[in-house]
């Protein structure tokens, strides 16, 4: 019997393994599913967050070698996680680790573009609040529920300033074929921004557009039925789809 691919997905900023648990549930047909849990969240709760990006990645390393069996997977992850997920395979290849087969990026413009000079992480509450719900990513039912907010608004800062404080720095290109995923609503992503991410890697980029804003994937049977087609397909080459 053939082993199934596993998938590894890369959460959002202010997100946990929670908020990927329906995604799981869609893609558990075809993947076994593994979603990172950064520290400070989620069944993670209790740790402490990490300083930089650099911390994450290697925090992000230990769980997948916790979980990888010499076979082939996938990453998968969502703006913030995009990012992260870049990170974690820049390392996985210069340290000679083994690389995801594809790696399915949504919701983040390339790494060497700046996508606003506004640093969100240092709004005061209320407007981050409103950004926040103008993303999508609060639910509008949970933003005047004050129980919600002191526990999300420091979890969504750090990320967020995690993000802002990033410095992209030139390396060799990744050799692994990327797929990027945006929903056509997302008013913080440019076109040429995307495009760029052509330049992270020696492999070919899929480029693919579906109706929605920022978060358009969540609940996006379309794009979980996008990922399972593209395991379906011999020696994983998207070169020709």
């Amino acid at each position: 019997m053939q082993a199934r691919t596993k998938l590894f997905i890369f959460p959002h900023a202010g997100g946990s393994d929670l908020s990927y648990a329906s995604m799981e549930k869609s893609l558990s047909p075809v993947f076994d599913c593994f979603t990172v849990c950064y520290p400070g969240r989620g069944r993670r709760y209790n740790d402490k967050f990490v300083k930089n990006i650099g911390e994450l990645v290697e925090d992000c390393l230990s769980f997948f070698l916790s979980k990888h069996d010499g076979e082939d997977f996938f990453f998968m992850g969502h703006s913030f996680g995009s990012l992260v997920a870049f990170e974690c395979m820049r390392v996985m290849q210069s340290d000679n680790m083994p690389q995801p087969a594809m790696s399915f990026l949504s919701g983040k413009s390339a790494p060497s573009h700046v996508s606003d000079s506004v640093l969100k992480h240092k709004l005061d509450d209320e407007h981050l609040i409103l950004y926040l719900k103008k993303l999508g990513g609060i639910p509008n039912d949970l933003a005047d529920n004050q129980s919600f907010i002191s526990f999300y608004l420091p979890i969504i800062r750090h990320d967020l300033a995690l993000i802002e404080n990033y410095e992209y720095k030139q390396s060799s290109q990744l050799n692994v074929p990327l797929v990027l995923i945006n929903g056509t609503n997302d008013l913080g992503i440019k076109s040429g921004s995307i495009q760029a991410w052509q330049q992270e890697t020696t492999e070919k980029c899929h480029f693919e557009n579906m109706a929605g804003g920022h978060f358009f994937n969540l609940e996006n049977q379309s794009f979980t039925n996008l990922i399972c087609s593209f395991n379906e397909k011999c020696n994983y080459n998207i070169s020709s789809v």
